[in-house]
């Protein structure tokens, strides 16, 4: 076999691995912000922004800082932490 058919094989795999992958990261991520969405849904229906802005914005802070850390693959626990937050 040669090198140019193994690259691309390899290739292939690893781009089938990442298609194949995508729901179930898709999932581990729907898990693991279920509590924080729907807290942050019912601060959306209450007007908590206007209603205590800077308490808020420290909550969105926390959420946006836990989807960075999800997004670059950082540890289950860091992400659980900032959700924390």
């Amino acid at each position: 076999m040669r090198a140019g058919n193994v690259i691309r094989r390899v290739l292939l795999l690893g781009l089938a691995a990442i298609v194949l992958a995508s729901p179930v990261i898709a999932g581990v991520k729907d898990r693991m912000f279920s509590h924080a969405d729907a807290a942050l849904a019912a601060a959306d229906e209450v007007n908590a922004a206007r209603l205590s802005p800077d308490t808020y914005g420290d909550a969105m802070r926390a959420y946006r800082a836990a989807e960075d850390k999800f997004n670059s693959g950082k540890s289950v626990d860091s992400v659980q932490k900032k959700l924390m937050d």
